[in-house]
């Protein structure tokens, strides 16, 4: 019994009270977030098959642009982490500038993409013409959102980094609930609103993006947070961008691989039909809002283990990575009976065909099998090894167990065998098992590594 106490840390009140006070708020805003996408989905369904495609064929531009940026601040997030374990503001506010330069040359690129190459993008994923004429009108809507959801996702990863979540939660709450309302209102003509079909979707999405940013920003500066940066305190020296660079690169190189590789997926899935194309939209809905406990707990803990690291605690930080371990086993297993029970009732929210309902549950059950895999490898990898500094090795893992077995899998059952979607799956699903086997190796390795070191606090200029 104490052996178990011991594991859990249960005596160890600091711990699960900034697990608490982390991971809460993330929670709530990722299930907020999650439950709108899934209402989004719910609501186009009901334009048919064809809508239901479209808009999961388009938001790959969104989901593409998203990950590039997480693969920026992911690798930002490590620092600013370190550096709030430190107190070292005036470094936190560099690298948000290097953040938001970043990021913002990333998102502009994939605005003029959705803009201006709608057509081909939507072609990559089949030859239905009301297909991609429906994702033409999505994408040119929606895309507006893209660089007020991008300027959200940097300042809420300082504030979290920095142990400020109720802020980001709130915003995104906000942001939710003006989006529902808006859907249902320009969707389908209610609300005294014009009835605008997936078109009206995208709207909805950009202005609630907008709010959602406005709130964040306000906030952010009217209290003095850690990223109420001015411009001057953003401005980064050559020597501060190489040290980034240095540990970044491999972060950002893991998630632009990993986010390609899953969208060559998605473009086999289409060339399956509609009908699968449309079960797997609704499948990667549900993914999203039923991780979002394992997203929050293994971000929390990455918090944590950096700040940890950051205050020279590593042994500290060894200890926290033990605990959220076991904590990512908990969480995964009351997830995978969550699934097991409740994916049929889900299902039925969504009013597609008997066809893409039958191909979606052999989705869900599939992805049932791999919830336990897929939230030890999280926490190992956000949560422990990237806050650690180990971020070549565990990106050249992901990488290796992405392009050297998912992707290969997928095409060769999909293209060459046209196998069934959820066969498919199996597939993709199959390069976690290779990731569990890498990242638990490292994990026993040296991971517990300061990167803040290098790049010291430059002196201001004397005044003439």
């Amino acid at each position: 019994m104490q052996r178990i106490r011991d594991l859990f840390g249960i005596h160890d009140k600091t711990f699960y009270r900034t697990l608490l006070q982390l991971s809460v708020p993330i929670v709530v805003q990722q299930a907020l977030t999650m439950l709108l996408f899934m209402l989004d989905n719910v609501m186009v369904a009901r334009l048919g098959d064809e809508a239901i495609a479209a808009t999961g064929q388009a938001s790959q531009v969104y989901f593409l642009m998203t990950l590039f940026n997480f693969g920026v601040i992911s690798g930002i997030a490590i620092f600013v982490a370190q550096y709030w374990g430190q107190k070292d503001i005036p470094n936190i506010r560099r690298m948000q500038g290097i953040a938001l330069t970043l990021m913002g040359a990333f998102t502009l690129a994939f605005v003029a993409i959705a803009q201006f190459m709608p057509r081909i993008f939507m072609g990559m994923y089949g030859d239905d013409a009301r297909v991609i004429e429906l994702g033409v009108q999505y994408l040119r809507c929606v895309s507006i959102a893209y660089l007020f959801q991008a300027l959200s996702q940097a300042f809420g990863l300082i504030l979290r980094s920095c142990e400020i979540a109720v802020l980001p939660m709130i915003s995104a709450a906000i942001g939710v609930l003006i989006n529902g309302v808006l859907n249902y209102g320009l969707i389908f003509g209610k609300l005294g609103l014009p009835e605008m079909g997936v078109a009206g979707a995208g709207i909805a999405t950009s202005i609630a993006a907008a709010a959602d940013c406005a709130i964040i920003l306000s906030f952010s500066y009217l209290k003095q947070t850690p990223a109420a940066a001015s411009l001057r305190e953003l401005r980064f020296s050559k020597q501060m961008m190489l040290s980034y660079i240095k540990v970044g690169w491999s972060v950002f190189v893991n998630e632009v691989m990993w986010s390609l590789g899953v969208a060559v997926c998605f473009v086999i899935y289409g060339r399956l039909g509609t009908q699968a194309s449309a079960a797997m939209q609704i499948n990667q809905t549900i993914d999203r809002l039923v991780f979002v406990i394992n997203i929050a707990v293994g971000s929390a803990g990455g918090v944590m283990i950096g700040n940890r690291i950051g205050a020279n605690e590593a042994h500290m930080a060894k200890l926290y990575a033990k605990r959220m371990i076991v904590l990512s086993v908990c969480s995964g297993t009351v997830i995978t009976l969550a699934l097991i029970f409740g994916s049929p009732l889900l299902i039925r929210l969504f009013h597609v065909s008997g066809e893409v309902q039958d191909m979606l549950l052999r989705v869900q059950r599939v992805f049932a099998c791999f919830v336990l895999v897929q939230s030890v490898n999280y926490t190992l990898l956000i949560g422990i090894l990237r806050p650690g500094g180990d971020t070549l090795g565990s990106s050249r893992c992901e990488i290796a167990a992405m392009w050297l077995v998912s992707v290969p899998l997928v095409f060769l059952l999909g293209m060459v065998f046209h196998a069934p979607v959820w066969v498919c799956y199996i597939a993709y699903l199959s390069g976690d098992l290779v990731k569990i086997v890498t990242f638990s190796k490292r994990y026993r390795g040296n991971w517990a590594n300061d990167v803040t070191r290098a790049p010291e606090i430059e002196p201001e200029p004397a005044a003439a």
